[in-house]
């Protein structure tokens, strides 16, 4: 069984390259939030539209290899703009999620590159907005692992967790953080990063 470790809440248990990248990230979340603000209100699109709670992500890609986007699961709300099929190393992808109640919530998976003798990583980020309320989480892991994870639990996990969420899992060295903020009632911007500590081996 995976030997992990979680670490929510506290912004200091986040590495500097952490830190680093999802300040980075949160800078593109919010370009791409005022961008397709400008674009609708070009195209008077921006009605009702403004009033629906919207999360705005940008995943940050520190593996040195490139990921692809393996799923994702609805809960309350529909992807306005869906992640990227593929990030390159040390790239980023943007998504936008809206829903039309008090609630946005979901969740998506990236994984790595499938390669003979090489165990393929995962990696999962959900994200739970209501109100002022800002909740994410996010663990990472063997893609055979992560994406059979029931969405009970992974619902239990971000209901516990906090703005800030960091997990580790010792077998693979995939690492993933993540850290969301509101910026008013209506929206709020997501900025994770997925990563494995370079001398851990993935081969099973």
């Amino acid at each position: 069984m995976a030997s992990v470790q979680q670490a929510d809440h506290v912004m200091n248990q986040l590495s500097d390259k952490e830190k680093a990248a999802i300040e980075e990230a949160m800078k593109e979340a919010e370009l791409s939030f005022l961008t397709r603000k400008d674009n609708n209100n070009n195209n008077n699109n921006n009605s009702k539209a403004d009033e629906r709670v919207l999360v705005t992500g940008v995943v940050k890609n520190l593996f040195p290899k490139q990921i692809k986007f393996y799923g994702y699961s609805i809960w309350q709300g529909s992807f306005v703009d869906l992640p990227p099929q593929n990030i390159n190393a040390n790239g980023i992808g943007a998504f936008a999620y809206k829903a039309n109640v008090n609630k946005c919530n979901g969740d998506l998976i990236y994984c790595s590159l499938k390669e003979s003798n090489t165990q393929q990583l995962g990696w999962l980020l959900a994200f739970n907005k209501v109100d002022k309320i800002n909740k994410v989480y996010v663990e990472a892991g063997t893609l055979d692992r992560i994406e059979k994870i029931p969405f009970e639990v992974i619902s239990e996990k971000v209901a516990a967790s906090g703005n800030i969420s960091r997990y580790w899992d010792s077998d693979t060295g995939a690492s993933a953080a993540a850290e969301i903020r509101n910026f008013d009632d209506y929206m709020a911007f997501v900025g994770v990063t997925f990563d494995q500590y370079e001398g851990i081996s993935q081969h099973s």
